[in-house]
């Protein structure tokens, strides 16, 4: 990619570069462990008895994770940790190459990650989860369409929406009309601006499907269409999303909303519209 950058381009170029870390195995220079000593990795206390609602909640079985013991633990956040540094280390070079080639203020950088990732919460230590933790993913755009840096926006959108955005920012010509996917270029013009209402994310149980739906306020989940339990979390007073309300009584006025507006979404199945 370094090389790609400091070619000599005639023409604008797009250039897609996938990291594999923070992936497992994690495998890093010596040098970025050492920046994470074990005892500054604590990992998060889950609350007294806490199962999840249902075996399907989380992905597999969980037995190898509980085996861990508090130095596992330990070590297992500080290999994360240094092979989320070791990946920032080669995105900065890819920065510099834009620098040094002169082509930094005339590029828009967009980082992201594919998915969140359970750090010990749930006592899940992977992904493939519709929580929070596993659905709320990295994503920084930086260049001088921008204007101000540094500027932060609590606007949800979904992956779909990327490539609109992109298309807008960038005015480029012939854009496919049957996009599923949104532009938020608005919100990039004014970050105090919201743009979706809520975002929805689906995992896969074998032949069972798991959909979500969340707003600035719950996430409510159906697993098969509710057959297999539903889940709805406080977004707001527990944020982790540890204390399912689902068949809580005096929810249900909430489940009935959050029901009908994970349905109101023709790409889910069973679909309403």
């Amino acid at each position: 990619a370094v090389e790609f950058i400091k070619a000599k381009h005639e023409q604008p170029f797009f250039l897609a570069v996938g990291f594999h870390k923070p992936h497992d195995p994690f495998i890093a220079p010596k040098k970025y462990f050492d920046l994470y000593p074990l005892e500054d990795c604590d990992p998060p206390v889950l609350p007294a008895d806490w199962e999840p609602p249902y075996e399907h909640t989380l992905p597999g079985e969980t037995k190898e994770f509980n085996k861990f013991t508090d130095q596992e633990r330990r070590e297992f956040l500080r290999s994360y940790y240094a092979c989320c540094t070791f990946m920032d280390a080669q995105v900065g070079k890819l920065m510099k190459a834009l620098e040094e080639s002169g082509q930094l203020e005339n590029t828009l950088v967009v980082f992201f990650g594919d998915h969140g990732y359970h750090l010990g919460e749930h006592g899940w230590w992977n992904k493939v989860t519709v929580f929070e933790k596993g659905t709320a993913a990295p994503f920084i755009m930086a260049g001088p369409l921008l204007g101000k840096t540094g500027v932060e926006s609590d606007a949800m959108f979904e992956f779909i929406d990327i490539y609109p955005t992109l298309a807008d920012v960038l005015d480029l010509d012939n854009i496919p009309d049957h996009l599923e996917g949104l532009s938020f270029a608005s919100v990039i013009q004014n970050p105090s601006e919201s743009f979706r209402t809520e975002v929805r994310a689906i995992t896969r149980r074998g032949e069972m499907l798991g959909n979500s739906v969340k707003n600035t306020k719950w996430r409510y989940v159906e697993w098969d269409d509710g057959k297999s339990g539903r889940e709805l979390y406080d977004q707001l007073g527990d944020p982790i999303e540890y204390h399912n309300l689902a068949e809580d009584p005096a929810y249900a006025e909430i489940v009935e909303e959050m029901q009908l507006l994970l349905h109101n979404d023709p790409r889910i199945s069973g679909s309403k519209e």
